[in-house]
Formats: structure tokens, sequence, C-alpha cells
């Protein structure tokens, strides 16, 4: 099953020597993966308190209508949002 997509397929991209190149240097860098987990965690906190913040990032990021929907699904996938602290 390919996690990419979460169906069963060959994934193309967990056997690319990118990939294989990003996961051993994650395994080289525990520092940068733990920032990293921490900077997602900090996010994830920010939009469970006000998730009208999707909507800012959203504008920057893509077209108006788009940014609409982005807070939309943030708002409604919010109980999704629950990451332990590090």
């Amino acid at each position: 099953m390919c996690a990419a997509a979460m169906i069963p397929t060959k994934c193309a991209i967990s056997h690319s020597p990118e990939w294989r190149r990003q996961i051993n240097s994650s395994a080289r860098e525990p520092d940068a993966v733990a920032a990293a987990v921490r900077a997602i965690v900090k996010a994830q906190k920010a939009l469970r308190t006000d998730p009208s913040l999707a909507r800012e990032v959203g504008k920057r990021k893509f077209p108006a209508d788009a940014a609409e929907l982005i807070t939309n699904v943030v708002a409604r996938d919010i109980e999704f949002l629950q990451s332990r602290d590090y």
C-alpha cells in the first residue's frame, strides 16, 4: 500500500533515491527533525485555538476562493489536530 495515496499500489515515492536520501538525512539530523515536529505541534495548537488563521495563510499561498475553502476544512477537521506535546 502506498502511504502517500493510502491505496494498494506500488509507491514510486517510497522507492525513489530522493526519498531514501531524505530518510537517511533525517536520521543523521535528529535535532532538525525534532524542531520540525515542534513547529507542526505549535501550528496545530494555534489552529485549534483560532481556525481562522488558516485563512490568513491561505490568502498568501492560494487564490481567494481556495483560502475560504481551507478555513472551512480546518474548522471541520479541528478535532483531528490532536498532537502530543514535545
